[in-house]
């Protein structure tokens, strides 16, 4: 054996136990020593030097990181170092190669029992995609409107490496899963991005979105004539609607005031409101202006008196059963003698009473 088991030239070696193992002739002979020296060289035992990829998530960069090994003596001291690993491309990919450059013996105490076999490797490793969040969107609050579209303010890209082409798209609205009035309602959103470099990222939604959805206005319209003239019957001319966002048009029942006679008619709508819907109102107004009355003359034969004197029935074309009187003060022939069909002058014809005179 030598003496040690380190490298070097013409190391001495002791041989001991030396004996006559067999062999036909081997009783013609006595051993004459049991020991022996000599010398032989150890050679440096060369090294490969063999790299494993790691794999880690886009960050922009060519550079790799990888472990190294080797085939040294189990038990031996040596470490080994490189001075580069990197990628052929910065982009995202599955086993893409890794070449690994500048491989040396960097130390360990039976490091000078090595020559180093490779100063070169290659291996593959796996570039992930880099996760990028969103911060600081902000959904608007707003009044009911029919819809599941909600807006959206502020949108941030977050993790983003530097100098790379990549955008926020798609940013500006985000939904809710029902149309209907509520607080703090989850808003779910399918933000984008664009770029040469979105194939290095994955985008990860915002899950932390609420909004607030209020009750829409609504306006209550009266629409009626500004007049009407009196018939004997209720007036009722008017009609009203309600609207309001989401596509709410609908009739509304009218409600009167007293509305027969001559005067100003007080109208009024309302709108309940329901949990989507604020409630409102209106009111307006119309007048029931007189009919005209048309009094008609019917002459009343008479017998010669002497005078031009003459007697009338008087008629109207009022209301049916209403209570109006009409009285004129003068009928008159135009002359006083005797004659068929002689025309008759009414004058002074008024209005002179009734229950219902002050609608006409």
């Amino acid at each position: 054996m030598c003496s040690s088991d380190l490298v070097g030239t013409d190391k001495p070696v002791s041989v001991s136990g030396i004996s006559i193992t067999g062999g036909d002739d081997a009783g013609n002979y006595v051993l004459g020593n049991a020991t022996a020296s000599t010398t032989a060289t150890i050679t440096a035992r060369t090294l490969t030097v063999t790299a494993t990829g790691v794999d880690r998530t886009y960050d922009g960069t060519t550079t790799a990181t990888v472990t190294l090994s080797t085939d040294k003596v189990g038990g031996d001291d040596v470490t080994v170092g490189a001075t580069s690993a990197s990628f052929g491309s910065k982009t995202v990919g599955v086993d893409k190669p890794v070449s690994v450059t500048g491989i040396s013996i960097t130390g360990g105490a039976d490091a000078t029992n090595y020559t180093l076999g490779n100063a070169t490797a290659s291996t593959t490793a796996t570039i992930t995609a880099r996760t990028l969040t969103v911060s600081d969107a902000t959904p608007t609050d707003r009044p009911y409107n029919g819809t599941t579209s909600v807006a959206i303010t502020g949108a941030t890209l977050v993790n983003t490496v530097t100098g790379d082409d990549v955008t926020l798209a798609d940013a500006d609205t985000g939904t809710i899963a029902t149309a209907s009035v509520g607080a703090d309602k989850p808003v779910t959103t399918a933000f984008t991005i664009t770029g040469a470099d979105t194939g290095n990222y994955a985008l990860v939604q915002p899950t932390d979105l609420t909004v607030d959805i209020t009750q829409a206005a609504t306006t209550v319209t009266i629409t009626c004539p500004p007049s009407v003239v009196y018939s004997g019957a209720a007036q009722t001319p008017c009609t009203a609607s309600v609207t309001g966002a989401g596509g709410l048009d609908e009739a509304l029942i009218v409600s009167y005031g007293p509305n027969t006679n001559v005067g100003t008619v007080n109208v009024s709508a309302s709108y309940a409101g329901t949990s989507d819907y604020a409630a409102d109102t209106d009111s307006t107004s119309f007048d029931i202006t007189a009919k005209t009355l048309t009094v008609t003359a019917t002459g009343v034969d008479r017998t010669y008196d002497g005078t031009a004197t003459a007697t009338v029935t008087l008629s109207t074309d009022k209301v049916g059963g209403d209570d109006v009187t009409v009285e004129a003060t003068s009928a008159s022939f135009g002359s006083k003698t005797v004659g068929t069909d002689k025309p008759v002058s009414v004058s002074g014809i008024a209005i002179t009473g009734g229950d219902d005179a002050g609608n006409y």
